[in-house]
């Protein structure tokens, strides 16, 4: 997928998860958080479960103090987005 398309999909899920407090994440991080959690995206292989890959890359990025939502959660966020 696009780098943009990547970008602006981990913003608004970012977004959606802190306006619902359903992450935590550290004051002014979101731009770096939508980046590194792109590229982990764009470099996951074919085949990959997005929504693991997007919940374990959260989970693992440095700026991202706890995250609350699970799985079923998140999915409910992307069907909401409309993709």
């Amino acid at each position: 997928m696009p780098a943009q398309f990547l970008e602006a999909f981990v913003s608004r899920m970012l977004h959606d998860l802190v306006r619902s407090d359903r992450i935590e994440i550290k004051p002014g991080s979101h731009d770096k958080i939508v980046k590194e959690v792109a590229a982990v995206l764009g470099n996951s292989g074919t085949g990959s479960s997005l929504i693991s890959t997007f919940v374990a890359a959260l989970i693992k990025n440095a700026h991202v103090e706890e995250l609350y939502a699970e799985n079923d959660e998140i999915k409910e966020l992307i069907v909401d987005l409309g993709l």
